[in-house]
């Protein structure tokens, strides 16, 4: 599965200076690589966490008087979390992950993408007009944030949260070709240079170790919560709410309410109004909030 996107973003994701991509619900993604062969070569595009995407970095061009795009690198990524909603008006750190520096950055580059026809279709009228280049390019930035807001902001847009794909075997690529290698990079053995090695990365390495540090902390620390959780469960309630009482205070979290109603219980309890269990359940609801790890 292949689409194009900017060649400063492509390399931004390589990088790992951006981490998401929001594509449109109707866009339409290719089977292969780009350039595509035929229109047929093209299908709806389904993302779903785990999939590969290759992404063709490109950068505009002018070719025969007619626009076009020229593909400057190549850069597989993996689908991490798929989300789709409304494109909506994005933050500026949202931005900053998208790889640009503003949201209204962000939103220009969009609709140039997306809606190139009819902003060239405004350049167009603006030119006969007699405008200066420089009154067009910021007439044109406006009418994009414009047309940003009317048309696109509501539509829905895929929002994928990607990292670059180290974990696959790469070879360093000649020097002669840079199009079709992943930032100097290369999955074919064929295609590398006469006797290299697959290359390790720092980052594939960093990555392997904090996850397996990550797995064997969270088993540590769940067995340690679950046998703690039991001895509680031996003590009488009144014990058990003071020592949440104490938890909460040096968790800097607010347990009151929940302690004056489990208190309340207690007493209706003792009066012989409510069971054991309802008083045993707001007091395990007080104890989930008070012994949660400080923030």
């Amino acid at each position: 599965m292949s689409t194009n996107v900017p060649a400063h973003i492509a390399r931004a994701i390589a990088r790992g200076a951006a981490s998401t991509l929001r594509v449109p619900v109707d866009r339409r993604l290719l089977r292969h690589p780009l350039p595509p062969a035929k229109r047929g070569d093209s299908k709806p595009f389904h993302p779903a966490a785990g999939q590969p995407v290759t992404l063709a970095g490109v950068t505009p061009t002018v070719k025969e008087g007619r626009r076009a795009y020229d593909i400057a690198c190549h850069v597989t990524v993996t689908v991490h979390r798929v989300d789709r909603g409304p494109l909506g008006h994005l933050t500026a750190e949202q931005a900053g992950m998208e790889g640009y520096p503003s949201p209204t950055a962000f939103e220009v580059a969009w609709v140039q993408r997306h809606d190139r026809a009819w902003l060239d279709g405004q350049e167009i009228i603006l030119r006969e007009l007699g405008e200066a280049d420089d009154d067009i390019r910021e007439a044109l930035t406006e009418f994009a944030l414009a047309r940003y807001r009317y048309r696109w902001s509501l539509r829905e847009a895929w929002t994928l949260h990607v990292t670059a794909a180290h974990d696959i075997d790469q070879y360093l690529a000649p020097t002669d070709r840079p199009g079709g290698s992943m930032l100097g990079y290369v999955t074919s053995p064929a295609a590398a240079m006469p006797g290299e090695p697959p290359v390790v990365f720092t980052s594939q390495l960093d990555k392997r170790w904090r996850l397996g540090a990550e797995k064997r902390h969270g088993k540590a620390r769940a067995e340690r919560e679950s046998a703690e959780r039991q001895a509680r469960e031996l003590l009488d309630a009144e014990e058990r709410m003071r020592r949440a009482r104490e938890a909460a205070r040096m968790n800097h979290v607010d347990v009151h309410d929940e302690l004056r109603l489990a208190r309340k219980y207690a007493r209706e309890h003792a009066q012989g109004k409510r069971s054991e269990a309802a008083v045993l359940r707001q007091v395990e609801r007080v104890e989930t909030i008070a012994y949660r790890d400080a923030a």
